[in-house]
């Protein structure tokens, strides 16, 4: 006879049939930016901003818009590229400079904002909980406007956006990848 099959030290769930319905990462992209930006400072030429913008899912987005100096690489109709940059966790959009700063001098305009987590206590980014779930959708969603943000800039080429994630920030920017067209890169 067969021995008994052992207890399983963590117990499975069934996994959902089918993918992710994309409309849980709609939103309304006519609704106002409700850009707001502080006073800037300079690190190692590129211009940092801390910035917010109105969520869909409610609340407001923090983050800081990374400028490059005049003196980076632009593309051939003058504009530079733009990127979203996407945290670890524990972490937020601040976190992420040292990888922020090579991308900007190198001629991106570059978005790193701050997961819902980190806005409400970074210390306990994940609890694996039903708040966790309404956390990452919200996020993608806040990522896509973060890309309008800068679609929205005159000196970032809508046809060069591209995003980034460092860690945990890299399975979301996965997802957003999945569901935000106008991302190149």
């Amino acid at each position: 006879a067969a021995p008994a099959p052992r207890p399983s030290a963590c117990a499975r769930r069934a996994a959902p049939a089918g993918p992710l319905p994309a409309a849980l990462f709609a939103y309304d992209p006519r609704q106002p930016l409700a850009l707001r930006d502080s006073a800037p400072r300079v690190v190692e030429g590129v211009t940092v901003r801390p910035v917010s913008f109105a969520s869909p899912k409610g609340g407001r987005v923090t983050g800081l818009l990374y400028v490059p100096p005049d003196s980076a690489q632009r593309g051939p109709d003058g504009r530079f590229a733009g990127m979203v940059m996407l945290h670890g966790a524990p972490g937020n959009a601040a976190g992420v400079e040292f990888a922020v700063l090579p991308a900007t001098r190198a001629g991106a305009v570059v978005l790193s904002v701050d997961a819902p987590f980190a806005r409400r206590d970074a210390r306990t980014p994940l609890r694996f909980t039903p708040q966790d779930s309404a956390d990452l959708v919200q996020y993608v969603v806040d990522l896509r406007r973060a890309v309008d943000v800068l679609a929205a800039r005159a000196d970032v080429d809508p046809a060069r956006l591209g995003s980034m994630g460092i860690s945990f920030g890299g399975s979301v920017g996965a997802l957003l990848a999945g569901v935000e067209p106008r991302l190149r890169v």
